[in-house]
């Protein structure tokens, strides 16, 4: 996890240089992470806000009354949002047109680079830069990535602070779309899918 401010190059080096110390070092256990996190559960209402994205759209979370919504906190100069892009964007994908809305919020950047990042990760789903630091503010999220899921009432359901977990933010967003089932990794793959064994 980063602190969401780094303005200061010399600052973003020296974190970089650190966090590259902690990967290695990771790689030696039986499972590597790329920072701790944190997983809560709050029943606290969002903070509305309403951004631009890159497609010239606007994005206000109080037109999304009525549907769950994926809010996520990055940085195009983030490592660990960099790992976590892809995780984000298959999650998109698997849920699109199925009644969840996703944002992809970026703070303390650039809209050039905001772009560069969105290319190279070939990103579909709605991204945003978060200019003045209102709305990272208004959410307490200091620390990036950090992903928030609301409920279609308005209130938070489910926090992650660091790299999400794509099992568990899958199930979380189900949780909220009672007729949905989840999609099996395994058989996303083309593998079939496991049996659950019945007992005597």
């Amino acid at each position: 996890m980063i602190p969401a401010s780094y303005k200061n190059p010399l600052g973003k080096a020296a974190f970089f240089f650190l966090a590259l110390c902690v990967f290695a070092l990771a790689g030696c256990g039986e499972k590597t992470t790329a920072a701790p996190v944190k997983a809560e559960r709050s029943k606290q209402l969002a903070p509305p806000f309403t951004v631009k994205t890159l497609g010239n759209k606007v994005f206000s979370l109080a037109s999304k009354r009525g549907s769950p919504v994926v809010v996520n906190f990055w940085a195009s100069w983030c490592t660990p949002c960099a790992i976590e892009a892809p995780v984000l964007e298959r999650i998109y994908r698997q849920h699109k047109g199925r009644g969840v809305e996703f944002i992809a919020i970026a703070v303390d950047d650039t809209q050039k680079d905001v772009q560069k990042f969105v290319n190279r990760h070939n990103l579909t789903f709605p991204v945003g830069l978060d200019e003045n630091g209102n709305i990272v503010a208004a959410y307490g999220a200091n620390i990036i990535p950090q992903t928030y899921v609301i409920g279609a009432d308005g209130y938070i359901s489910y926090t992650r602070m660091g790299i999400v977990n794509e099992e568990k933010l899958v199930k979380e967003i189900a949780k909220l779309l009672p007729s949905y089932t989840p999609i099996d990794n395994a058989a996303r793959d083309g593998k079939p899918a496991k049996k659950t064994a019945r007992a005597s």
